[in-house]
């Protein structure tokens, strides 16, 4: 990766404590990816007052910029990343090159301070002074203590500088962040997109502030990190010609497949019929009730023909395993294939399945028969899955391996399903000639679902699902339309003739009081964090 990229830690700590060497695991995973990076000391708000703080950021900018010989990097690939009140110093010298009052004068006077991308986690984006917490605001006196005014509350926000101009920006935000509510990087992320900046953002459900600190999470975020700055830093024009090509070839698939009907008036939409507008769904785990499984099972198959008589869209099937997760269905195909027999309208499928964990030529077979069964009603979720169930069965549980299975068993899955006869040289299987005689009634195969992330799964072609509240779900959506607009085109549709599908995972109740709500939802919800969290 290294082409000369420098990047720029900061730490965090309230502005009021710690140092750089809490930015090491940071550093090491970024120098593992062949960049070079410096760790910056800046002084506590207990040490100096404000602007000091982005004063001595812009001055370890200046002397990254004066030494990128000695340092091995390109003065023009110079990144900054940092956490918290680090990220909030990195947001705001990405708006605030060369600005008068923030420069300072810590040395090489007059060197540019321009950035060439950012990357923020759980970042403050905005300060306020008033009694009432505004949405996604931080109190100003963290920053500024007693000084704080209105003035120096707006100009300390990266918000406040927000513009075309803003250099690449990717924010990382957990779901559960109580310190920094996720709102913070939402309303920076929206602002970026609508000013026509460069913006990406990946919310990481349930994580708290502070996420960086887990080992399970790191190496991950650390990875995103890595391809964000090859994209924008290293190689841009590599993947700008991969996006063209990929369009290219979608719309030359499009253009030798028979145009998709719309479904008549007052029907339901079958097989690939267009329709949008907000719909429906389902998204099951089937928990362990205390029933026996047999009443478990017969039960939620009525719950799902009512789910089918009353117009809902589709039924979404989780995939787990115990230990990690108690499912009471981990075989989802084999309850899946009651259901198609119970249905008539819904749609219904797997999310996810969790593909290192399936042979593809099993899942292959399976998906067909299941889309015959029901006459091309299903969908098909896919997923990496975690390490812990890699482990229990037996499979290895590096993260990177794990994604290895994930990639190839898809290529294989996506290349048999649309073709007669498959070859295939993998790191984990190979095959050559193997006929596929079962195919599915979708052709070229079933619509796709990716959980958790608007960006992979518009730039795979996938529809999205999404967890978190209302709040976050706009930002997704836009995410999600613009990186599909710009990787296969403007209206563009699905490989099926659909629109492309947003889904948000959201726990609803009805009931004729909040407290009636309160108290019906107690028995499932308890089930539900049972499930999830009883130690294995």
């Amino acid at each position: 990766l290294h082409a000369g990229v420098g990047v720029l830690l900061l730490y965090g700590g309230g502005w009021s404590r710690g140092d750089r060497a809490r930015m090491h695991d940071q550093g090491m995973a970024l120098a593992g990816a062949g960049c070079t990076w410096v760790a910056s000391e800046y002084r506590l708000t207990g040490e100096s007052a404000w602007p000091a703080q982005i004063n001595d950021v812009k001055a370890a900018i200046r002397w990254m910029r004066s030494n990128s010989e000695r340092l091995g990097i390109d003065s023009g690939k110079i990144a900054l990343d940092g956490n918290s009140a680090g990220a909030h110093l990195a947001l705001l010298a990405a708006g605030t090159p060369n600005l008068d009052g923030f420069e300072g004068d810590g040395g090489n006077e007059g060197v540019n301070t321009e950035i060439a991308a950012a990357v923020a986690y759980y970042p403050p984006t905005s300060f306020f002074t008033s009694d009432e917490r505004p949405s996604g605001g931080t109190p100003a006196t963290a920053l500024m203590l007693d000084a704080a005014t209105d003035a120096l509350a707006e100009a300390a926000s990266p918000i406040s500088y927000v513009s075309a101009d803003f250099p690449p920006i990717f924010m990382l935000h957990g779901t559960t962040d109580t310190t920094v509510p996720v709102t913070a990087s939402l309303r920076m992320y929206e602002a970026l997109i609508e000013a026509g900046a460069d913006a990406e953002m990946h919310i990481y459900g349930g994580l708290p502030h502070g996420f960086t600190r887990l080992p399970s999470v790191l190496p991950t975020a650390s990875t995103e990190i890595v391809l964000f700055l090859d994209r924008h830093l290293v190689d841009p024009d590599r993947y700008s010609k991969e996006a063209a090509d990929a369009q290219a070839q979608i719309a030359a698939q499009r253009a030798a497949e028979p145009a998709a009907q719309p479904a008549p008036a007052g029907d339901w939409p079958r097989r690939g019929a267009a329709m949008s507008g907000l719909q429906f769904g389902v998204f099951d785990h089937i928990e362990n009730l205390d029933l026996p499984l047999d009443q478990i099972y017969r039960d939620r198959l009525v719950q799902i023909e009512w789910l089918d008589t009353a117009g809902f869209y589709a039924y979404h099937l989780a995939e787990h395993h115990t230990p990690v997760v108690h499912s009471m269905a981990p075989s989802q195909n084999v309850f899946l294939s009651a259901v198609a027999q119970r249905t008539e309208r819904l749609r219904f499928g797997p999310c996810v399945y969790v593909l290192p964990l399936h042979h593809p030529l099993r899942l292959i077979e399976e998906i067909s028969m299941l889309d015959s069964l029901a006459e091309g009603r299903l969908e098909i979720g896919v997923g990496c899955g975690g390490v812990l169930e890699a482990f229990f069965w037996g499979q290895d549980s590096e993260p990177e391996a794990n994604q290895a299975r994930y990639d190839e068993t898809l290529a294989i899955v996506l290349e048999s399903l649309s073709h007669d006869e498959l070859t295939y040289e993998g790191r984990f299987h190979s095959f050559e000639q193997v006929p596929m005689r079962l195919r599915p009634m979708q052709q070229p195969h079933p619509p796709l679902w990716y959980m958790r992330n608007p960006e992979t799964a518009a730039r795979r072609g996938m529809n999205c699902v999404v967890v978190g509240s209302l709040d976050s779900l706009e930002a997704n959506v836009q995410r999600y339309r613009r990186i599909w607009a710009e990787t296969h085109g403007e209206g563009a549709l699905t490989l099926q003739g659909t629109e492309p599908k947003i889904g948000l995972v959201n726990r609803i109740i009805l009931a004729e009081t909040e407290q009636e709500a309160i108290d019906a939802a107690k028995p499932p919800w308890e089930a539900y964090r049972w499930n999830l969290s009883t130690p294995r």
